[in-house]
């Protein structure tokens, strides 16, 4: 169309691009032939004109979806007239919108003879050229609405006991059904059948806990400060599930559970405990919370397989630094998993990468609360951790230094130890580093009196200037100045039963001897020779006791063969466990046969014989 009102009669294609120069994108070439077939071309362009200025100023409206109450009534617009803000209410099924722009078009036209081809070309313009000029106001919309609900008083009706809701036969009111949601919202507090439910998901749920956390099942022997741990970690767990479940505002497709630490607790048990016992006390509250309210299985995978996560990431930490790289792995297989759930139901792809995120960040927040939490637990619980144990193996340690110079022997003698205990321990799968620091730190109560202890005389022996009595009890007093000793350097419990315990309540036969020497035929009670100490009550306890008695018996053989060395290690284990100083330690007859074959191993490759090298004269060369 030119300037002087002359339609082009040029190739529509030219026509075209005429369009794209001026208004390009609003006309496909489709549209520009729809509208070129028409013989009133000037006619259909007035007419369009006249429809937009029209619709325009009454206003063409954006309305987003599901806005609550735009079915019906009136709205109120606003807008400026001569510098003034004009505010008018009009009818909802009179505004236009890009929805029903095709249906107020025909309105328009309604008394012209327009035939469908024109009017589809109007239509074809109207729709090009309308822009939306009145917009939805969420603000101020929710203020009116808030000042409605406050001017109008609350309706309240009481239902009495035996009071007929709805007739059998009659139609059932919007009324009735508020009556009735409000009957069955109220019945459930008092429903027998879902109290018994409880009940009985609560028993199931207790004996699966009894079982699944017995000693032989988890490999684990919980004590009382371990169970309440557990317990803490529990109702923690339940109190955030409730909260979660009340005030959560995520949308159905992202499991509710991704506010739920269940990878923090279950990464705190398996530092502190074990990573069997952190699964299995994800499963029995996973399946406790997530049965009980019926929340469906993708809560319940989500939280479950977070926890095995976070147990299986925590498993190959040593250093505490390992922390941090053990928390981006959780962040990135929680983001996996609350995604791949979101598949699973199928939803669009974009929700996956939201739900990535809610589960990467669950993972994340849980792994920080793990760094920030565990060393406060670890002091608390005087757990044993790898983490403080790995701390208290440094040989540089100021304890180990003093024993190295005011007791070189015994520092020898304590490496040593360490060595066989720890492998042996490896062997009988039981915890090989408790063991190594056990040894470390069994004898520091030596280091008061390092005279007295024939690794440390280099030529004469305090004890001859002694009674037997007293030669006993100043080696009797080495085990209790330890356990001192190891309360003063903070040493975990475990570790100071390993100082207690390392000889248990065994006879100090040297010295009985001599007594029975000395006194003749005069009665001695062999408990006054004896240490006072219980036998050891853990697996590692038992083989530093072991191993310390092997060590030091090994350094009298002269000649060492292997098959001296079976021979002897297997007779001070059977004389341990005839005097029932294993009884305790939960040790088999299998592992003492591994203990034996340990020690025979590392104590042969000590006294290999070794070849005698020729004195060389250079000078003869």
């Amino acid at each position: 169309i030119y300037s002087d009102g002359i339609i082009a009669k040029e190739n529509p294609q030219r026509m075209y691009l005429g369009l794209q120069a001026a208004l390009p994108g609003m006309f496909t070439r489709e549209d520009v032939d729809t509208i070129l077939a028409s013989d009133n071309k000037l006619e259909l362009v007035a007419i369009s004109r006249d429809i937009l200025e029209t619709l325009l100023s009454r206003g063409v409206f954006n309305i987003p979806e599901n806005v609550p109450g735009m079915n019906q009534g009136t709205i109120e617009i606003w807008y400026w007239m001569e510098g003034e803000k004009v505010r008018q209410k009009i009818n909802i099924e009179t505004i236009v919108s890009r929805q029903n722009l095709t249906l107020a078009v025909s309105s328009a036209l309604e008394n012209k003879n327009i035939g469908p081809d024109e009017l589809k070309a109007i239509n074809i313009i109207v729709g090009a050229l309308i822009e939306e000029n009145t917009f939805y106001n969420a603000d101020e919309t929710e203020k009116y609405r808030e000042r409605a609900l406050e001017e109008v008083e609350p309706v309240m009706k009481t239902i009495v006991e035996g009071e007929r809701i709805v007739k059998e036969g009659y139609v059932i009111s919007p009324e009735n059904m508020t009556e009735i949601a409000v009957l069955d919202r109220f019945s459930r507090r008092d429903n027998i059948n879902a109290v018994l439910g409880t009940i009985v998901i609560l028993l199931i749920v207790g004996a699966l806990a009894l079982f699944l956390l017995n000693p032989p099942v988890a490999r684990a022997k919980l004590s009382t400060e371990q169970v309440y741990l557990i317990t803490a970690l529990g109702f923690l767990y339940l109190i955030l599930f409730t909260l979660v479940r009340r005030f959560g505002f995520l949308p159905p497709w992202v499991p509710f559970s991704v506010f739920l630490p269940a990878a923090f607790a279950s990464m705190i048990i398996t530092v502190l405990i074990n990573s069997r016992t952190a699964i299995t006390f994800s499963l029995i509250v996973s399946f406790l919370v997530f049965t009980a309210y019926d929340t469906g299985p993708y809560p319940f995978i989500f939280s479950f397989l977070s926890a095995v996560a976070g147990a299986f990431v925590m498993r190959g930490t040593e250093r505490r630094i390992d922390l941090v790289r053990a928390n981006f792995y959780l962040a990135g297989i929680s983001g996996v998993l609350a995604g791949g759930l979101g598949f699973l139901q199928d939803y669009e792809v974009i929700w996956f990468f939201i739900a990535f995120g809610w589960g990467a960040l669950n993972g994340f927040v849980c792994g920080i609360l793990n760094i920030g939490i565990l060393p406060i637990l670890e002091h608390a619980l005087d757990a044993p951790t790898r983490f403080r144990l790995l701390e208290l193996s440094d040989i540089n340690a100021p304890m180990l230094k003093k024993m190295l110079t005011l007791a070189p022997g015994t520092y020898s003698h304590s490496l040593s130890v360490a060595n066989l205990a720890e492998a042996a321990c490896r062997e009988i799968d039981a915890n090989p580093l408790l063991a190594r620091v056990g040894a470390y730190y069994h004898d520091i109560g030596k280091i008061e009196q390092p005279e007295y202890f024939i690794e440390n005389q280099s030529g004469d022996n305090k004890h001859d200037e002694l009674k037997p009595s007293l030669s006993v009890a100043v080696i009797k007093s080495h085990v209790k100045i330890g356990v001192e000793k190891g309360k003063e350097l903070g040493l975990p419990k475990k570790v100071l039963d390993i100082i207690a315990q390392h000889h248990g309540s065994g006879l100090i036969s040297f010295f009985y001897s001599e007594a029975l020497k000395k006194q003749g035929n005069t009665k001695i009670d062999p408990e006054s020779y004896s240490y006072t100490e219980p036998p050891p009550t853990s697996k590692e306890a038992a083989v530093v006791l072991l191993a310390d008695s092997v060590e030091a018996t090994a350094r009298t053989l002269k000649k060492p063969t292997v098959a001296k060395l079976e021979k002897l290690i297997w007779n001070i284990i059977i004389d341990k466990f005839q005097r029932q100083h294993l009884n305790s330690s939960t040790l088999t007859f299998h592992d003492l046969e591994v203990i034996k074959k340990t020690f025979v191993h590392i104590l042969a490759g000590y006294f290999h014989s070794r070849i005698e090298y020729p004195e060389v004269n250079e000078d003869s060369r």
